[in-house]
Order: C-alpha cells, then sequence, then structure tokens
C-alpha cells in the first residue's frame, strides 16, 4: 500500500484543508494582531528602556547619598576626634591650673603657718621672759625682805626718792603723800 493510494498517508484534501485553514487563521491573526502586537511590543521596550534607565538614575542618587553620607560621617568622626581632643586639652589645662592653685595655696598656708608659730613662739618666748622676770622678782623680794633690815630698807627707799626727785618726777615730797 502506498501512501498516495488512500492508506495511511497524507491526503491533500482532508489533511491540505487544515494547513490551508491554519495558514489563513495565521494570516488573519498576523493582520489582525500586528499593530496591537507591535505596539505592545514597542510600549514594553519603552517601559524596559524607561525603567532602567529610572533604576540608574536611582542609582546614581543612591551612590550621591552614600557619597555624602560617608563625607558626612568622615567629618562627623574627625569633628568627634577633634571634640575628644580638645576636651582632652582643656581637662589638661584645667588640672595644670587646678594644681597651680593647689600648689599656691599650700605655700601660702605653709608660710601663714610658719608666721603664726614665729608669732606663738615669740609670745611663748616674752610670756616666759614675763614669767621668769616675775619668778626672779619673786625670789628676789623673798631674799631681800630676809636679808635686809628695816633701817637698811627705810635707807634704800629714802635713796629711791632723792632720785625721783632729782630727775623732776616729784615735785614735792610732802604734797605727793609718799612716805
Amino acid at each position: 500500500m502506498s501512501i498516495l493510494s488512500g492508506g495511511h498517508g497524507f491526503d491533500f484534501k482532508v489533511q491540505g484543508f487544515y494547513i490551508i485553514d491554519f495558514l489563513v487563521y495565521a494570516a488573519v491573526l498576523v493582520v489582525v494582531l500586528r499593530k496591537p502586537l507591535t505596539a505592545f511590543v514597542e510600549l514594553r521596550r519603552e517601559k524596559l528602556v524607561k525603567d532602567i534607565e529610572e533604576a540608574r538614575k536611582l542609582r546614581e542618587e543612591a551612590e550621591r547619598k552614600l557619597a555624602d553620607y560617608t563625607k558626612r560621617l568622615s567629618a562627623i568622626e574627625s569633628e568627634a576626634q577633634q571634640i575628644l581632643a580638645d576636651a582632652r586639652a582643656q581637662g589638661e589645662a584645667e588640672r595644670t591650673r587646678i594644681l597651680a592653685e593647689a600648689t599656691a595655696t599650700a605655700q601660702k598656708l605653709r608660710a601663714d603657718a610658719k608666721t603664726r608659730l614665729e608669732q606663738e613662739s615669740k609670745k611663748l618666748a616674752h610670756d616666759l621672759e614675763l614669767h621668769a622676770v616675775e619668778l626672779a622678782t619673786q625670789v628676789a623680794e623673798r631674799i631681800i625682805v630676809e636679808r635686809i633690815s628695816e633701817n637698811h630698807r627705810k635707807a634704800l627707799f629714802s635713796d629711791y626718792v632723792d632720785q625721783v626727785e632729782n630727775k623732776g618726777l616729784i615735785a614735792d615730797r610732802s604734797s605727793g603723800g609718799l612716805q
């Protein structure tokens, strides 16, 4: 059996019409859908180009912002380092000032203490001297009282009064009431 003789082969009457129907249908689809498909593809292409361009612009903007933020961050870090350095310098200056002030105060306190100590020492020496004079006077008085007789006392008193009168301290012995 041959393919053309009616077997299972290609029969143009049956299958040929299928092919012609398909080609006509395809041609109609091409004619009818050509403009909308072309417009769709063109719109799709334009949208993709626009999206790519927008993405490129967004990327450039993001890169600019990143560069700006990086620059700002660097400036902030630099400023922070400067602030820390200034604070350290001010702290060191304040420390130096406080130490100098404390040293000056300590020296003043030492000088004041030394002056007070010298004054107290002089006062104590003076008080000791006065006490020594008092004691010496008391001892001398006791010795004099024990060793000098009444006549000798009168003579000493009389000599003392004469010396005072000679100096002009007592103008008249009787008017002064000294006896």
